[in-house]
């Protein structure tokens, strides 16, 4: 079930901007939702906890073959994020990157890596198996108050895909940040979600996410996720 609630644009002149906007959604295919219960993540790669959480999850399509989902959430301390490379089982690339992760905060743009400090590439190689990540800046810094998880599901019939689980503490990024509970954060891996750019935000009447496809339906804001409690998981 889709839950995008149209904002409306006001403005005839940017109705070739939107019929653009439509023939890029013919390409791409975004699904979220947000629910809001609060509750401890435990950074394991497994995300069947996210479901009692304020958060936003999202599914990408463009071609059968590049799947995505992507959960972001903060709690105003931490900033999670968990991308499945491979949801369905059904796609060509199941490995996820280790570098290009983007996190928009308060104004500032944070890049970050995901290392494996056994040097394994791919990270894993066979269904349930299960690492802990290195998470650092682009340029080398060690994020120490920061956790990743990185595991290999499997769905019986040979086919896998790997999940990681990122829970990035806000001080890390920056030792002077503090969120603003209403700041939105965003989310961006060209590699793991191609054009994509989810951006949670928390409100007074619950999470928010928004999800561009480029930088057209980006622009303009024309889809805005609404809370709903009723929709089935993604993942």
């Amino acid at each position: 079930m889709k839950t995008f609630r149209k904002i409306g644009v006001g403005s005839r002149a940017l109705l070739g901007i939107l019929l653009v906007s439509l023939a890029l959604l013919a390409q791409a295919t975004v699904t979220a939702r947000a629910s809001t219960v609060t509750s401890p993540i435990t950074i394991d790669g497994r995300v069947d906890d996210w479901g009692a959480h304020s958060q936003g999850e999202l599914s990408y399509t463009n071609g059968h073959s590049n799947v995505r989902h992507i959960g972001l959430f903060s709690d105003g301390t931490y900033i999670y994020f968990y991308v499945n490379m491979n949801p369905d089982f059904q796609g060509t690339v199941s490995h996820l990157p280790s570098d290009g992760y983007h996190l928009e905060v308060e104004g500032r743009r944070y890049s970050i890596s995901l290392k494996d400090p056994e040097f394994r590439s791919p990270f894993t190689s066979k269904v349930g198996e299960q690492h802990d990540l290195r998470v650092q800046s682009e340029g080398g810094v060690h994020y120490a108050n920061s956790q990743a998880t990185v595991l290999r599901l499997g769905d019986g019939q040979g086919h896998s895909s790997e999940q990681v689980e990122v829970k990035i503490k806000v001080t890390d990024l920056n030792a002077g940040l503090k969120l603003n509970p209403s700041a939105p954060i965003s989310f961006e891996n060209n590699t793991a979600i191609g054009e994509e750019k989810v951006t949670y935000q928390g409100t007074s009447s619950g999470p928010v996410l928004l999800a561009g496809i480029g930088f057209v339906i980006a622009l303009l804001g024309i889809y805005q996720v609404r809370p709903n409690h009723h929709q089935k998981r993604l993942s």
